[in-house]
């Protein structure tokens, strides 16, 4: 072969092996650039906030992760569909979802999967059949019976009388669980105590009010009024208004209605929903980082009594963003495990 032709074929080979290189350093680059995940939430309320603020703070503890955190204003089925379909389309691969709606979403999550998602449920667990494999979430009969000791503790193994249970959405898998644990722990523990209810008390704010305020009124006589739901401001609103003798039992730790925890009015069971949001914000960066699969079943969140006895320190807890990351991270690490979570069938989901 001539000088000149050699010359020219290896001219025009630099740059074909330097752009060759240069696409193996990029794809490399991209192997070990930050990774996404993402929270979609049901709303904006205080318990999906917690969820959120606990998402970006388990995530953060792997380093090269970035965390998100979006969802519609409101309870809103159609709306999470639509932000779930537009996060996959725009090339988000790691989702966990809290959808209590999930049989609507059951389409989108099918699509995502089909795309390559890597989903994990969130506090409402997958429907049969779901292709997310992974749930994050409470055991709500457990929780209703733990619901049920604070109580009978608070009013004693000889209480007499009558209970009322609330639940603001009678039908909902979840809330009826724990009304079903609460009801069947309080015929254990306070045999000479009957449960009325659950009565529907509305998940609306205006009316939730005044169908409390007249349950209260027609029934003088309980000693004490409960709610599987997050109604522990508003119990203690009503107990203060009517200068009651009756024992308050809610879900949630409220801002405004630990006056009445410290009293002892009021006794409360917190889902703890940040340490929700941190498992599946630690698990789904790990699995965005090492590119493994995650795990598939029910990782379980226990829950937590609160009463005067420890008030004092679920108060320290939440006083500041970090007080409440530092109260948490033993947690995290104590529920993952050196060799992941201990996993429950989804099958059975409570």
């Amino acid at each position: 072969m001539p000088a000149a032709r050699r010359l020219t074929r290896l001219t025009l080979a630099v740059p074909l092996i330097a752009a060759a290189l240069g696409g193996c350093a990029q794809k490399q680059q991209a192997g070990s650039a930050h990774a996404d995940v993402l929270l979609l939430s049901a709303n904006k309320a205080p318990f999906s906030e917690q969820m959120a603020d606990g998402f970006r703070f388990g995530a953060g503890q792997v380093p090269g992760v970035t965390a998100r955190t979006i969802s519609p204003d409101i309870v809103d089925a159609v709306q999470q569909m639509k932000m779930l379909r537009q996060e996959v389309q725009a090339g988000t691969t790691n989702i966990s979802v809290s959808m209590p709606s999930a049989q609507t979403n059951d389409d989108a999550l099918e699509q995502a999967a089909k795309k390559g998602a890597h989903l994990a449920a969130v506090d409402s667990p997958p429907m049969p059949g779901s292709p997310v494999k992974l749930y994050i979430g409470n055991d709500n009969d457990s929780l209703g019976r733990l619901l049920a000791d604070t109580v009978a503790d608070e009013l004693g193994p000889a209480a007499t009388g009558k209970i009322v249970l609330g639940n603001p959405l009678n039908g909902q898998t979840e809330l009826d669980a724990r009304a079903f644990g609460f009801r069947e722990r309080i015929r254990e523990r306070l045999p000479k105590v009957r449960v009325l209810g659950p009565l529907d008390t509305s998940d609306r704010p205006g009316a939730a009010a005044s169908i409390w305020a007249r349950i209260i009124k027609s029934n003088p006589d309980a000693i004490s009024f409960v709610s599987v739901g997050a109604n522990a401001a508003r119990l203690a609103k009503l107990h203060e208004q009517t200068h009651a003798k009756w024992l308050a039992a809610s879900f949630d730790v409220e801002p405004d209605a630990l006056p009445a925890v410290r009293s002892g009015e009021l006794v409360l069971v917190d889902p703890e929903h940040f340490l929700k949001g941190a498992v599946a914000g630690k698990l789904q960066a790990e699995q965005a980082v090492k590119q493994t699969e995650l795990p598939e079943g029910w990782v379980t969140i226990p829950g937590l009594a609160v009463t005067r006895k420890n008030i004092a320190e679920i108060s320290a807890r939440d006083a500041t963003a970090e007080s409440r990351q530092a109260w948490y991270a033993t947690k995290i690490d104590e529920i993952l495990g050196a060799d992941g979570p201990t996993l429950r069938p989804l099958e059975s989901v409570q």
